[in-house]
């Protein structure tokens, strides 16, 4: 188990030549080699809100506090390096502060789509075979270790320090799975040095790599309304980590008012979303009377967008 007390992981420009799995392959040469290692690098933000949902507000210290207290309740469930756990749940405190004690542990973060049937749900775990299951529902399966959400959260009070396992890039961080419009859904393996390299990417690409922020810099407020469990969650989530920034969920459903409300009281400046989320809130009867200026980005995915809807977007946040 590494030292509790680590050095944050360097995040550069510069591109070397390195072979990966027999291939001849471009890396940075200075990053992160595990995804565990994104907490170190928010270490500088300690003080900063990190979460928000309702009335629960975590500075990135707190996080960080969390995670070390659920990575031991997951360790006392014997997860061990290597081993899969997988988490089942709509957006929530507990679901981020779950997946990173996951990944300091070294184990495998199995996402399960929080709106699947019971009988989708047991196809993928079949397919992953985790260790241990966190999840927000009320379902039980012999021989299948399973507790909840706000369980494994709230189980220890105790201060505990934040250890990493060794980092192993070519090890799995992430089992993601397809939406199943074909079939069932299918596990995608993401390994450690994948999931680095795609968060690098976009931290250069957006003038957020970490090592070229000045402690002024004032971070973004990003409202998380696509679920976590998904790609673009993940990147949101991993990318306000990282760069001081506040991550703010809805409390439960999704709900326009509420969208609105959340826009103006936390001067939220990213909202991502998916089209028919974005159209509730426009045609919402309270939008003309909400201040929604601070908003610059509505990113949206999950299905096509129309030229009508993006036209709506950039004329409803000019900004």
């Amino acid at each position: 188990m590494s030292d509790p007390v680590a050095v944050a992981p360097g995040w550069g420009r510069e591109v070397t030549e390195g072979v990966v799995d027999g291939h001849p392959c471009r890396l940075y040469a200075e990053r992160p080699h595990s995804v565990a290692e994104f907490l170190l690098t928010a270490r500088r933000w300690a003080d900063r809100e990190f979460l928000v949902q309702g009335a629960r507000r975590l500075t990135s210290a707190e996080h960080e506090r969390a995670v070390a207290r659920v990575a031991a309740v997951l360790r006392e469930h014997s997860v061990r390096a290597g081993d899969r756990v997988a988490l089942v749940g709509f957006n929530s405190v507990e679901w981020v502060v779950s997946f990173w004690a996951v990944q300091t542990v070294g184990a495998t973060a199995v996402l399960g789509n929080a709106w699947w049937s019971d009988d989708e749900l047991a196809g993928a775990l079949d397919q992953a075979d985790p260790a241990l299951v966190i999840t927000d529902r009320d379902q039980r399966r012999p021989g299948l270790s399973m507790t909840g959400l706000r369980e494994v959260v709230d189980r220890v009070d105790d201060e505990r320090p934040l250890t990493l396992a060794p980092p192993d890039e070519d090890a799995l961080a992430i089992i993601m799975f397809s939406s199943g419009t074909t079939g069932a859904p299918k596990g995608v393996l993401m390994s450690h040095r994948a999931v680095v390299a795609n968060i690098h990417n976009l931290l250069v690409l957006t003038g957020r790599l970490p090592d070229e922020l000045p402690d002024t810099h004032p971070g973004t407020v990003s409202m998380l309304s696509v679920p976590l469990f998904h790609l673009a969650g993940i990147q949101v989530s991993c990318n306000t980590l990282l760069s001081g920034g506040r991550l703010v969920f809805l409390e439960g459903k999704f709900d326009p008012a509420e969208v609105l409300r959340l826009i103006e009281t936390e001067g939220v400046r990213v909202w991502g979303s998916i089209p028919t989320m974005v159209s509730r809130v426009l045609d919402h009867p309270d939008f003309a009377a909400r201040d929604v200026s601070t908003v610059s980005s509505v990113p949206m995915g999950g299905s096509a967008v129309s030229p009508e809807l993006r036209e709506r977007v950039a004329a409803a946040f000019p900004a």
